[in-house]
């Protein structure tokens, strides 16, 4: 794919805003899977805990990823 440059700070911006939304929802999150009613099911569903109580981290992984398969190729002149 062939991207402008100035699209990386639009990228960049939504990654933060993502990273900065995801902080609330996975304290949500946390507080919603110790509560008893849904204690007994987060056991059954080990690596959705793992994602949900580290989705700031887990949005900044793929958000990297993306902007380094995205905007990391030799440009041929």
């Amino acid at each position: 794919t062939n991207f402008h440059p100035a699209f990386f700070f639009i990228f960049l911006i939504l990654s933060i805003f993502g990273i900065i939304i995801a902080a609330p929802v996975s304290n949500a999150y946390l507080e919603i899977s110790q509560s008893a009613a849904f204690n007994q099911f987060v056991g059954g569903f080990p690596i959705i805990d793992m994602v949900m109580g580290n989705l700031p981290f887990v949005i900044m992984l793929i958000s990297g990823l993306l902007m380094l398969v995205t905007y990391a190729k030799q440009r041929v002149v």
